[in-house]
Parts: structure tokens; sequence; C-alpha cells
């Protein structure tokens, strides 16, 4: 006995056999390119590093750049007289700004870009400016140094958080 598995005939059932096929080449291509994909696509590690913006002041009032990324130094120099431990009152003695810092306001700001691993002594280290002062009597001279440092990138970092900004080596 022999078993027909397609009985109809005419122009429906040609219509209804190209369906048909197209709709399992079409299943075969699907299941195919999702098992391609899968062996094609490998392990995906994440690399990114977050971006660290420190800095610190040496005994010899350098600053270094502790972070990762390239950063903008400023510094506030504060002098101030004393007797022993005690400030004294008065005048604040002056000082003098060295090459290389642009004060503005009551911060020092480095007008270059100071990177983490080479900077300008190699270290990621930046000279503070130098600073010259005259001491009358007996009192002593106590100098503070507080540095604070803001990434390079983008130009718009340091007038959102310092309020100046930075082009070309020049503050303002």
């Amino acid at each position: 006995m022999k078993m027909k598995f397609f009985e109809k005939t005419g122009p429906g059932a040609r219509r209804t056999a190209l369906i048909l096929i197209l709709v399992v080449l079409l299943t075969v291509g699907c299941v195919t390119t999702a098992f391609a994909l899968r062996d094609t696509t490998g392990e995906v590690t994440e690399s990114l590093e977050k971006a660290e913006v420190t800095c610190e002041v040496n005994e010899n009032w350098s600053v270094t750049n502790t972070g990762n990324i390239p950063a903008l130094i400023r510094v506030r120099v504060i002098v101030n007289l004393t007797d022993g431990d005690t400030l004294l009152p008065g005048d604040v003695p002056d000082y003098t700004v060295g090459s290389g810092w642009v004060k503005i306001g009551d911060y020092l700001y480095y007008t270059g870009i100071v990177d983490f691993e080479e900077g300008e002594n190699g270290t990621g280290n930046v000279t503070t400016p130098a600073i010259s002062y005259s001491n009358t009597g007996a009192q002593t001279t106590k100098v503070t140094v507080l540095a604070d440092a803001i990434q390079a990138t983008p130009s718009t970092a340091t007038q959102q958080a310092w309020g100046v900004t930075f082009e070309n080596g020049n503050w303002s």
C-alpha cells in the first residue's frame, strides 16, 4: 500500500509547497546563524580603569601628581609669622612667585599639564613657585603649601571646579 503525503494538485499546491520550503530554509538559516555567533563570540573583558586625580606636597614643597591621569595643579601658599607655635598678628610677610606659575586670587596655578608618569622632574613632580620672603626680628616664618589637582581634560573641568579657565597653557 502506497501512502500519499501530498494529494492536493493545482496552482494552490505549488504555492503551499514554496511557502513550506521557504519556512524550512529560513528556520535552518536562523539556527545556523545563532550557533555561528555563539561559537565565534569570545569572552568580553572590561578594560576600563577608574581615573584618579590626586596630588601631594613633598617636604621640598614640590607637588607630585599621584593620580593615574594627566592633571592641572594649583597651590595655595600661606605664609605666617610665628613665635614658637603661636601665630603672630600683623602683616603677612610678602613672598614672590617664580616662573611657570600664575597668581589668580588666593591660588597659584601651574602653567603646564603634569603627567602622572613623567612630569617636570621625571616622576610626576612640579616644583612649587620659588618662594622667597623677608623675616624681621626673632619671629619664625611658617610656610604652608596646600595643593589641588584636577583632570587636564576636558577643558571645562577647571571652570566647573575652580572657576577659572585653562587654555593653551594660559589661565584666566
